[in-house]
């Protein structure tokens, strides 16, 4: 299937942590929530499977996570939040410099755009013109949502700077970009028309992706990921496996002196070169928390 843009940029959009109050868990539970001890770590670590964006009503919060995360002296996402340049920066990371979508897009799609994003998105083409195709795609999040959107990455932002926790980060946010722009921009202009001419799908599997969270089930998020990109290998192992690789020494590198609340999308954490079994490898031990509603 060619619809896995979306869900690689997000890294997992659609995590719902929805479940059912006492629910017996044997040794093997699946959580979004992990914590990582041993090796030369000093204190715990625990990571967390963040949804970047959903809709409102579904947001939730648990005792466990609001319990760890008061006792933990770092809080770390992908990028840096609070870094100076951060705007400048994203706003450098998002733009084309020598093209345009219109210069990259046959002109039927272009005008396939044009209306959609004009109809549908409520946003003048004219102003979005020089968007990266990859990064385009992300105005269509509020779109498959269908109503207010939220964030965990933002809350425990929010919630961090409101307890005076400093804020790291795992890379900058030109790294970040750097991961994308590896994907030639015909290339992105392709997938973000897939999106667009199978919108539908994309709300299919945003529905998909909601189901398999209410199970906690990191592996099945992983596989269905996995299953959609089949055409799309080698995004998968420069979005998603190569950071992993790069993640996994900066995690223990920050987080080796103090209790530490690391917060990535969830669909990093499973699979074999997911980050749990990259820790794993590393010697370090790596257990589900089970998470306890509020």
């Amino acid at each position: 299937m060619k619809n896995i843009k979306t869900h690689l940029r997000n890294a997992a959009i659609a995590i719902i942590l929805v479940f059912s109050i006492g629910t017996s868990y044997g040794n093997n539970f699946q959580s979004l929530l992990w914590k990582v001890t041993g090796g030369d770590l000093q204190h715990p670590v625990y990571i967390f499977g963040s949804i970047h964006v959903l809709p409102q009503n579904d947001f939730i919060m648990l005792d466990t996570i609001s319990g760890i995360l008061q006792q933990s002296s770092l809080v770390v996402f992908e990028i840096d939040l609070v870094h100076p340049d951060l705007s400048t920066d994203i706003q450098k990371g998002m733009l084309m410099a020598e093209t345009s979508l219109k210069e990259l897009l046959n002109s039927d799609d272009y005008e396939v755009l044009k209306t959609f994003t004009e109809d549908s998105l409520g946003v003048p083409i004219d102003a979005v013109n020089n968007v990266k195709p990859l990064l385009f795609s992300s105005f269509l999040v509020p779109k498959i949502i269908g109503s207010q959107p939220a964030s965990y990455d933002f809350y425990f932002f929010q919630q961090a700077q409101g307890l005076s926790i400093e804020v790291a980060g795992l890379e900058t946010v030109s790294e970040q970009f750097g991961y994308f722009d590896a994907i030639p921009l015909n290339e992105q202009a392709q997938m973000l028309m897939e999106s667009v001419k199978n919108f539908d799908m994309e709300k299919y599997y945003f529905g998909k992706m909601i189901e398999i969270y209410k199970e906690q089930d990191v592996e099945k998020l992983y596989e269905l990921t996995v299953d959609m990109a089949k055409e799309h290998e080698r995004f998968i192992n420069i979005l998603i496996h190569k950071r992993n690789e790069e993640w996994v020494p900066r995690i223990t590198g920050l987080c080796g002196e103090e209790t530490c609340f690391v917060v990535v999308g969830c669909a990093h954490l499973g699979g074999e070169k997911g980050v749990i079994n990259l820790l794993r490898k590393e010697g370090y031990s790596v257990k589900p928390v089970r998470l306890i509603n509020d």
